[in-house]
């Protein structure tokens, strides 16, 4: 690096000033707002942002990006396009994002296949293969996931153990994992949202029961809800597509399958009752639960997961401009607080305006009177 390259360029696609790596260099540390050039390859991004260099108005291009609206900044995503996560797996998804919590090597990425195989094994600890998602999701919010699922083999761990645990997939909250929700398999865990399989299997003193879908809901204060004799079965060898979405107005979690794309008939939805408060997951996880806590359960089951999509709520921040020195214009959604924030080094934040979002295009002023060399703007928005 010389001392006489640039800071940056004009993108010649969008128009919007780029920094160089020998910026960030000299700079000496990581921003933390995901440019395009860093030299510290840092995977998280900033709020959405906009700055003054030398009297002229700059706005920072951060391509595919989803809002966190929980915490207020951005965070990079698999194929993220304006709510929605697209995961084919063509490559290794750790190098997204993803990333285990609990037992370890029992979801491998195939180079091949361009999937997942996953080993659902009851004699390991919980185990979570989970990708963020960058914002918090509760009941006031709409969302869904879809996969393919293909088995290869199921059935109970250790014929001691004949009543066969479920093969899940989910929402989750990082916080409470890998050990905080121990008590899933008894019924009484946390912040959960999970679309769950029961293979069929013998449960001793009630008999063989049947192959069951059972999506379950489970609220951050012992709150829960499930969707009970729904008779299919996935382990059938063929590619099963899946799909769940909450409602938020009916408080409703619905599900859809599809055999080898054929329509495989309707699941009991999920309905929320009245006394149910609410639910705080941040993550989708592949989910391995541990046999642990039972003596009569266990599973040993063989799968692939693939062509994985998410749509989370639109952000509630879009159209960020600044349209004229220290006035930042954006559409902000009504249900919250947008707080501007300043900073001359993109180290050190003052907060210098705010106001409740109104549902229409909405400005911030820094009404500050002194003079900056350069200065930085982003925008903040909480619930």
């Amino acid at each position: 690096m010389s001392a006489d390259e640039p800071d940056g360029y004009v993108d010649p696609v969008t128009g919007y000033w780029v920094f160089s790596r020998a910026y960030h260099l000299r700079r000496g540390s990581c921003c933390g707002n995901g440019c395009r050039h860093c030299p510290w390859a840092d995977s998280d991004a900033a709020e959405s942002e906009v700055c003054t260099k030398n009297g002229s108005s700059i706005r920072l291009l951060v391509a595919l990006l989803l809002f966190v609206a929980q915490c207020g900044f951005w965070v990079h995503s698999p194929k993220a396009v304006a709510g929605v996560v697209v995961e084919d797996f063509d490559s290794d998804p750790v190098s997204r994002g993803w990333s285990t919590a609990g037992a370890s090597n029992w979801v491998q990425w195939d180079s091949v296949a361009k999937d997942l195989r996953v080993h659902w094994d009851s004699s390991r600890s919980n185990g979570f293969f989970l990708l963020p998602l960058g914002t918090t999701l509760r009941t006031s919010d709409a969302f869904a996931v879809e996969f393919d699922l293909r088995m290869e083999s199921v059935g109970p761990r250790v014929p001691e153990r004949p009543s066969i645990l479920q093969v899940a997939i989910g929402f989750v909250r990082r916080d409470l994992l890998p050990d905080g929700n121990p008590g899933r398999l008894s019924g009484s865990a946390r912040n959960l949202v999970e679309w769950d399989w029961f293979p069929g299997g013998e449960i001793p003193g009630f008999g063989t029961s049947p192959d069951a879908i059972s999506p379950a809901v489970f609220g951050d204060t012992g709150n829960r809800a499930f969707s009970f004799d729904n008779f299919y079965n996935p382990g059938d060898g063929a590619a099963w597509r899946v799909r769940m979405s909450f409602d938020p107005v009916k408080r409703r979690l619905e599900t859809t399958l599809r055999r080898d794309g054929v329509d495989a008939g309707p699941v009991n939805p999920v309905v929320l009752s009245a006394a149910f408060q609410s639910f705080e997951v941040d993550s989708l996880a592949i989910i391995n639960w541990s046999e642990a806590p039972t003596r009569l359960d266990s599973l040993d089951a063989v799968g692939r997961v693939d062509h994985l999509r998410i749509e989370l709520p639109d952000p509630p921040m879009s159209a960020v401009a600044m349209t004229a020195q220290g006035v930042i214009s954006f559409t902000g959604a009504s249900g919250w607080k947008f707080t501007l924030l300043a900073s001359s080094n993109l180290t050190e934040w003052s907060e210098v305006a705010s106001a409740p979002g109104t549902g229409g295009v909405m400005e911030l002023i820094d009404l500050r009177e002194a003079a900056f060399a350069a200065q930085f703007y982003r925008v903040r928005a909480d619930r």
